[in-house]
């Protein structure tokens, strides 16, 4: 072993056979920071086939599981709740304007007469910071901007326009229509809000020459209804629901759906689907849970990840017109979990109240 006089903070493998060390000593208040690499498993995206979702690892669970996109659920994310939001095309909806005309009593310049100048694009910024704040006042969550459309000469008279979206919410739209007009009038004709308006130009003298309120094209929550887009989830319709547009699936739209034969859940590719739930018998101890079956029949056995599991769900296609089991339909048959296909087919045998058994 040979030592060398080079400080270094901590010992250096040379050889198998030489060994350089540190002559220096750290302080006894030295920090030492300590980066240990997380052994929490990082999870692919086929780990879990999400439909969407992201693919986390769940501590709980001890394995792989979708985090769905809001209003879907399910291991495999391809469930929908009866109530979700629409997608709304906000920017095709008429907004509410007000005309805005302000006289700033300041020189008139021929460069106002260009929007573009330098001398206008100044003026423009300065007054639009100073609307916008008072205007945006009026009603925070509906506010659009505020543009200014004209400079014309007598001092400055800034000719501008203020605008306001409707929401889908009909209180929000009553307000927009019937109470914007007085809020926001009492806003501008503020003597300490005018006087903020003078501060930025200097204190010169502002007034307000006009305020014109034009007519309302959504009169109220109906009127939004072209915007509304249901078409995310399949068999979803636009309904109206506490003052606001929601896309309501077709289990709740048609609550006997099932006519009492499963329950319905909302498949967000494929429409409705009928789910029937029985109860298997379990054993704790082995590593598989068994379905019993007649005598001489093979019995079903599902793998050990479900072992422990008491209740599965078996869907099976079901025609709600003709009452009967609809062999035509797109859906194949198949035995959930937690509302989720498992991966594997399987025969499955259900008793009736009787002696006798009905192949399933």
């Amino acid at each position: 072993m040979t030592q060398t006089s080079k400080a270094l903070t901590s010992a250096e493998i040379i050889s198998s056979n030489t060994v350089k060390t540190s002559t220096s000593i750290p302080p006894s208040n030295a920090t030492v920071t300590v980066t240990i690499p997380s052994t929490t498993p990082q999870c692919r995206d086929e780990d879990c086939q999400c439909n969407g979702g992201e693919c986390i690892f769940n501590t709980t669970l001890g394995r792989c599981h979708c985090h769905c996109q809001e209003s879907v659920y399910g291991d495999s994310c391809v469930f929908g709740q009866n109530n979700t939001n629409p997608n709304i095309d906000t920017g095709a909806i008429p907004i509410r304007q007000v005309n805005v005309t302000m006289k700033i009593d300041i020189t008139f310049v021929d460069a106002y007469k260009n929007l573009n100048s330098p001398e206008s694009l100044k003026f423009i910024n300065t007054l639009t910071e100073e609307l916008e704040a008072l205007c945006k006042e009026a009603d925070p969550l509906a506010f659009k901007k505020v543009q200014i459309k004209k400079l014309i000469p007598g001092s400055v008279v800034a000719e501008s326009v203020a605008e306001y979206n409707y929401l889908n919410n009909e209180t929000q739209i009553h307000f927009v229509n019937n109470e914007l007009d007085g809020v926001l009038t009492n806003i501008l004709k503020d003597t300490s809000n005018l006087n903020k308006i003078s501060r930025a130009f200097d204190n010169a003298s502002v007034q307000l020459n006009g305020l014109i309120f034009q007519s309302p094209e959504i009169k109220n929550i109906t009127d939004l209804k072209p915007f509304v887009n249901c078409s995310r989830f399949a068999n979803y319709t636009a309904e109206i629901s506490n003052g606001q547009w929601q896309c309501v699936g077709p289990c709740k739209t048609n609550p006997d759906y099932c006519h009492q034969h499963g329950e319905c859940v909302n498949d967000i590719h494929k429409g409705p689907i009928c789910l029937e739930t029985f109860t298997t018998p379990t054993s704790q101890e082995s590593s598989t849970t068994k379905i019993s079956s007649p005598t001489g029949a093979q019995s079903t056995s599902f793998p050990h990840e479900y072992r422990g599991f008491t209740q599965f769900t078996l869907f099976i296609p079901y025609n709600r017109h003709s009452h009967k089991h609809n062999s035509a339909s797109t859906y194949q048959p198949g035995i959930f979990y937690n509302k989720n296909i498992l991966p594997h087919r399987a025969t499955v045998y259900i008793w009736d109240n009787g002696d006798n058994h009905r192949n399933n």
